[in-house]
This record gives C-alpha cells, structure tokens and sequence, in this order.
C-alpha cells in the first residue's frame, strides 16, 4: 500500500511538473511574440519592437517635402513624401550587429521588401533617390551596431491618402541577419505634417 502510494505521488509530480514546464514554455513564447513585433502583433510607434538582438523605435513620422543631401549640398524633395525616422539598438551586450538601411540608398542589393500599407489595403512604394542623393538622417549602406549602441535611419514613401486613419509598417529582420519582421501600427494622428 505505501509503494502504491509513493508511485502515485511520483506520477503526480511528474505530471505536475511536465504540465508547469508546459506553461513555461508557453507563457515564455508569449512574451517572445510581444516583444518581436512577429505574428500578426502590430506595436504601436512610440513602443518599441524586438527581434533577437535588435530593438527598432520609431521617434517620428512627417509629411511634407523631405530634406536631402544632394552631392552634398542640402535641398528638399520635389514632391510631398512621408518619412518615417528609425532608431535601432543592439541589446546584445557582447555582440556587434551588422545593419543594411530599410531606406534602399547606397546599395544595389535590396535584402527585404520594406512594407508601408493603410487600413484600406493601399500599399505605398518605398522612394529612393537617384544616385548621390539621399534623405538626411538616412544611412547609405551597410553600418555596425555595437553592443548597447544606437543607430538611426530614415525610409520615404509616398504621401498616404487623406482617408487613411493607420498605416501597417513592416520592416524585415533580414537586414540585420534575423528572420522575420518587425511590424509596426502607425495611427494617422501620430504623423506629422510638415510646411515648407
């Protein structure tokens, strides 16, 4: 009788235990989906989003004509455009991390399809300037990020339609050697409309 008992207590801890360890796991891949921005999450632009050791921000979203650097002098674009200004940090305390700009500027190789598209299914091409010009603030190729560091960037797109209430904003982890993609819900009042 008392070796029926202990066998039983010992299944029951087992059971327990595997149904704890169950729990864990599944309470731990919840917390990797919200802080990844992946799945179907969209993170609202003043939090930031998380995949493997780079965590994105988005500080501001304008539209208006877009500063540039144009062989090196300053001027603005023709058209009304809407840029939306990036701020990257690598979390790995030990490890550098190579970054190549979502802004598509400086190289002839495009790693992921940056995606910018509204609540009514409108998808809004990313701009790129012809050679030697490039918005200010965006990078031109490839850059490190050391450990702990911040690094900004800069992607243009075309102006939304004035209807549009949010914009989905998809940025792929493949640029900074991950998989995925970090996505991002922009409410239109977020974004700031900018005269010149």
């Amino acid at each position: 009788m008392a070796v029926t008992v202990v066998v039983l207590i010992a299944i029951s801890g087992i059971l327990l235990s595997r149904a704890g360890v169950g729990r864990m796991l599944n309470l731990r891949q919840q917390e990797a989906s919200q802080s990844s921005g992946s799945a179907d999450a969209r993170v609202p632009p003043e939090s930031p989003a998380r995949l493997g050791d780079i965590q994105v921000r988005i500080t501001k979203v304008t539209v208006g004509k877009i500063p540039v650097k144009a062989l090196g002098m300053n001027a603005v674009s023709e058209d009304v455009l809407l840029a939306v200004t990036l701020e990257l940090m690598n979390v790995n305390p030990t490890k550098k991390m190579e970054y190549q700009s979502w802004s598509g500027t400086g190289s002839f190789i495009d790693r992921g399809d940056v995606t910018l598209t509204d609540d009514f299914g409108n998808r809004y091409n990313r701009i790129t300037f012809g050679l030697g010009t490039q918005p200010v603030g965006a990078l031109k190729r490839t850059e490190s990020i050391y450990p702990n560091a911040v690094l900004n960037d800069v992607v243009v797109f075309e102006v939304p339609i004035a209807q549009a209430t949010h914009l989905s904003l998809e940025l792929p982890a493949q640029n900074f050697g991950d998989k995925g993609s970090l996505r991002f819900r922009i409410p239109m009042d977020f974004v700031t409309r900018v005269q010149k």
